[in-house]
């Protein structure tokens, strides 16, 4: 409904509409279609320099200038592109006409021919220098242009053919218009890499020829243009060989084998069908939170020992690192009821030599948080790792930011954060959150991003869980069935010893007879009902003293009469548990129990 321009502004200043923002509107109305104007003139102006240089270069010449192109910018531009890149080539850099450029020529013909604006406008256009032009800042109507060598600053609309995105750049002509900057001809954005690249060709042909950065890029244009859209290949450095460690398992009982991987927390079961069944081995949780989350919500990320399948009864383990395909052997070769193994060999997979392979599983404990946080969480990992690398001559971002190359580290960063956004946006292009790279910015004193969503104020942080994510969520109902057949009570499964007698029963009976599983249950029934009546807070309290006392006072106390074979299973299943608790803790109670 129009709004009456004698009545109160619905803004609620108090003033009448036709002196506040109906002011404004109008204002905001001229504008836009001031800029529209400027960029029809713009459009009309190309089409007419077009029609100049087609008529006036000959069919042979125009081919032969599109092959020196080509080669000047060693093919980099694909065909859609490349006609106008060599038709802007043309009219902005190349010498059509003695010295003259086509701009220049196009001006010296028919400038008088005219109208006063658009030969205002062409003037204008033959005294542009061509920039090479990084992001380095934006809100929601503008990005804020740098320009590589002289540092100056371009304030340039956000419009959606701009796409922005953190740290991109190009090479190209800045005219200024109503207070704002617009680039002129045809270009391509590209992110840190290519800018630190085409920098690099730029002070090269400088040193080279004695020319200003300028010049080197008016005269250079294929060749820098070539630089800045190289695509470093990883293959290039060379290849390396990764081993990888093969397990192979006869499976005895695949019900108990499926039952006993369910019940352990760091088996991942992915399939268990009849024609497929793939298992995740993951271990070594880290808990990422971000202040772009929900209070109280965080991410889960695993480190990935390996992967099992189980194919024709018969398993196969596959690492990367021997220590875990030592572990899986501690584990499954002792359960003689469940495996039998069989063999073990290596096979080396070929990689590209500055390539890094990191297998990670990210697990959502609140489905409400974006998916693209497993990304984030990712990337927050892997720079947090201070892990060295292969592209940075085996350092870390802190080894570089602590040697006195900041730069260095900072241009890597700024390729990260360009590489993270782009990934996001491919995969969730409604994505309204960056990635966080400014808290490790902040821990290597380096300039923080404008980009990175809460800014200054944006916080993440990683901390060991120790556990798998998914015991925060409660204990399942099949734990509670082995608690309840333990004897534990809802107030008493968060006693220190409950989860390791619960986990202990489990490993010791899977798949065993009932007089087995009998045995366990009853002897650790009793050692949970011992342990509930002292005042112990861990394993390290259960010392010499602890034991004797139990062996002595405690367990009798227990019967009436207690037999000698009850006695002597007792024992046995304390020795078991007390090798198991050192083997997982260190405790030393295997030791003092003998």
């Amino acid at each position: 409904m129009a709004i009456n321009r004698n009545a109160p502004c619905p803004c609620g200043s108090g003033k009448k509409y036709k002196k506040c923002c109906m002011l404004k509107e109008n204002v905001v109305q001229m504008s836009e279609a001031k800029t529209e104007r400027f960029l029809q003139r713009k459009l009309s102006l190309v089409s007419k320099m077009s029609d100049f240089v087609s008529h006036h270069v000959s069919f042979s010449d125009s081919q032969r200038i599109q092959g020196e192109f080509k080669e000047r910018s060693n093919h980099v531009i694909s065909d859609p592109n490349r006609f106008g890149f060599i038709d802007f080539w043309m009219y902005f850099f190349y010498p059509l006409q003695k010295e003259l450029r086509g701009v220049d020529w196009f001006y010296q013909e028919m400038g008088d021919r005219l109208k006063q604006d658009e030969r205002e406008m062409l003037e204008e256009w033959t005294k542009l220098k061509p920039m090479l032009v990084q992001a380095v800042s934006a809100d929601e109507k503008h990005i804020v242009f740098e320009d590589v060598f002289t540092k100056d600053t371009y304030k340039v609309l956000n419009k959606e053919e701009n796409r922005l995105a953190p740290w991109y750049g190009t090479i190209g002509f800045l005219e200024e218009f109503d207070g704002l900057f617009y680039f002129n001809g045809v270009f391509l954005f590209e992110g840190p890499k290519g800018i630190e690249l085409a920098a690099e060709k730029v002070n090269q042909l400088s040193e080279e020829t004695g020319l200003e950065h300028d010049q080197v890029l008016l005269q250079y244009y294929p060749e820098i243009l070539g630089a800045l859209l190289e695509r470093e290949e990883i293959a290039a450095s060379g290849t390396k060989k990764v081993p990888h460690h093969h397990l192979e398992f006869k499976v005895n009982d695949l019900t108990a084998l499926y039952q006993f991987m369910m019940l352990q927390e760091e088996f991942e079961i992915d399939e268990w069908k009849d024609d497929e069944k793939r298992v995740t081995w993951v271990g070594e949780w880290l808990a990422y939170t971000d202040s772009e989350l929900a209070k109280g919500s965080s991410i889960s990320i695993g480190n990935v020992y390996g992967t099992i399948s189980v194919t024709d009864q018969t398993l196969l383990l596959i690492t990367e690192e021997k220590e875990y395909a030592e572990k899986f052997k501690e584990i499954f070769v002792p359960l003689r009821s469940l495996l039998t193994f069989e063999k073990e060999y290596e096979k080396n997979v070929e990689i590209p030599a500055r390539l890094q392979v990191k297998n990670q599983l990210v697990y959502f404990s609140d489905k409400s948080v974006p998916l693209y946080f497993a990304n984030f969480a990712q990337t927050y990992a892997n720079l947090e790792a201070n892990v060295p690398i292969p592209m940075l001559n085996d350092r870390s971002i802190r080894e570089l930011a602590e040697s006195g190359e900041k730069e260095k580290a900072d241009n890597w960063l700024k390729q990260m954060e360009f590489n993270a956004y782009m990934l996001t946006k491919q995969r969730h292009p409604d994505a309204e959150i960056t990635a966080d790279f400014n808290t490790i910015r902040k821990k290597l004193n380096l300039p923080l991003s404008p980009f990175v969503t809460g800014g200054a104020d944006r916080i993440s942080a990683l901390k060991q869980r120790g556990h798998h994510p998914q015991t925060d969520e409660g204990v399942s109902k099949t734990d509670i069935e082995f608690y309840e057949l333990l004897g534990f009570q809802p107030n008493t499964i968060n006693n220190f010893y409950a989860r390791d007698l619960k986990d202990f029963f489990i490993e010791k009976t899977i798949g065993k007879s009932d007089s087995t599983i009998r045995k366990y249950r009853n002897n650790l029934f009793d050692l949970r009902e011992i342990l509930e009546s002292k005042k112990l807070t861990g394993w390290e309290d259960c010392g010499e003293t602890f034991w004797k006392q139990l062996y002595e006072k405690d367990l009798p106390s227990l019967y009436h009469t207690l037999s000698k074979t009850q006695t002597k299973d007792f024992d046995s299943t304390m020795k078991t548990l007390g090798k198991w608790l050192d083997k997982k803790y260190g405790t030393g109670i295997g030791e003092i129990l003998g």
